[in-house]
């Protein structure tokens, strides 16, 4: 974010602050941004969870669609599948492999509850079929 605030600032000749409002799985600062007047001065950069949170919270108090108008992809995020070296696989066919083999038995960290790590590792076991112990 304040990276691109820089930037912007720097084309617009104007002055651009950021207002981390962290919480929510992103919604706290949706919410702000959503509820901010509609005069074009405030910008919201939104991670993945904004594009979820109504599958997660049916009472969200804004709608992504209707409340905002995209205007720019700034940036792409992989994410990264890794393992501990010590455990006994070197690709993903093998994990899969060790944890069908032990069902349960294999701790997956992701970043918070209902994340964008939490959902995408939850999507990753259900499409191959295998229990993983998701860990926030």
């Amino acid at each position: 974010g304040r990276l691109v605030a820089g930037k912007l600032s720097e084309s617009l000749k104007r002055q651009f602050v950021v207002d981390n409002r962290p919480g929510g799985g992103s919604t706290t600062g949706s919410m702000l941004a959503a509820k901010s007047a509609p005069d074009g001065y405030t910008l919201l950069a939104a991670a993945p969870p904004f594009a979820f949170a109504p599958a997660l919270r049916p009472d969200l108090p804004y709608d992504p669609v209707k409340d905002f108008a995209p205007i720019s992809l700034v940036t792409k995020a992989p994410l990264l599948l890794v393992v501990h070296p010590a455990l006994p696989v070197r690709s993903v066919k093998e994990l899969i492999a060790l944890a069908k083999a032990k069902p349960g038995a294999l701790d997956m960290g992701v970043g918070a509850s209902g994340s964008f790590t939490h959902l995408a590792a939850a999507y990753f076991a259900s499409a191959v079929n295998i229990k993983l112990a998701i860990i926030p």
